[in-house]
């Protein structure tokens, strides 16, 4: 197993650094040491939808939000995720990054959505060109919700097609569910790369809170640009 796993599925993109941890880093110390970062800038996630703009250095220590968009190179900015969907939001043209973390609380919030509007709207970015990695997450085959947030989400059309039942239980494509926002957003679905690893499938390489309880360590999504 190694320590991180580096994507790079648009062969034509440089200047970025993208890459995700695996189980075997188990913290923020030990993540800046293997990827040779002097700091990783995380927040303190609260399953919100609240993101932070940061056009200079700055620290987040303490900061409470669940994205962060930036365009200060050679500033890493990472969301924690063990379960969750850490998606890096790249936007090539403006050299803008952002680091999103979404699980279902942030899905109903439409967390990925808000960032592509902020991104447009702070940095001009266009959101036909942006290009989003996801890293992976638990997946359809293990994430049973419960009826009344079936219920509460399968009214709205941008989420009509990301729940399948079986034997009287339902579970969510959080992926899908992902993807359709920001699809509804404005970005191509050619420029959307989701990783389809699930975490709690694979377990012995990634983190799962669905797996583990509250013992599970968090992977690093970690997004830069150069």
């Amino acid at each position: 197993m190694k320590n991180y796993i580096i994507f790079s599925p648009w062969k034509k993109i440089k200047g970025f650094f993208i890459v995700f941890t695996t189980r075997r880093i188990k913290n923020k110390k030990q993540a800046e040491k293997k990827l040779n970062l002097k700091k990783i800038n995380v927040l303190k996630q609260i399953h919100s939808n609240k993101i932070i703009i940061l056009k200079k250095t700055k620290s987040l220590y303490g900061v409470k939000a669940d994205g962060i968009i930036t365009n200060v190179k050679n500033f890493p900015v990472a969301v924690k995720v063990a379960d969750c969907i850490g998606s890096i939001i790249i936007d090539n043209e403006k050299k803008v990054v952002a680091a999103i973390h979404s699980g279902w609380r942030g899905v109903v919030l439409k967390i990925i959505s808000k960032a592509v509007g902020m991104m447009k709207k702070y940095f001009g970015s266009r959101p036909e060109k942006l290009k989003v990695i996801t890293s992976p997450s638990i997946g359809p085959c293990c994430y049973e919700i419960g009826h009344d947030l079936y219920k509460k989400l399968k009214k709205q059309r941008v989420f009509s097609n990301i729940f399948n039942k079986r034997t009287g239980k339902v579970y969510m494509d959080l992926q899908k569910a992902n993807k359709n926002l920001l699809i509804s957003a404005g970005v191509k679905g050619k420029n959307i790369f989701i990783n389809p690893l699930c975490t709690k499938c694979n377990n012995d390489i990634f983190f799962s809170y669905r797996a583990e309880g509250k013992k599970a360590g968090r992977m690093y999504v970690v997004g830069m640009i150069k």
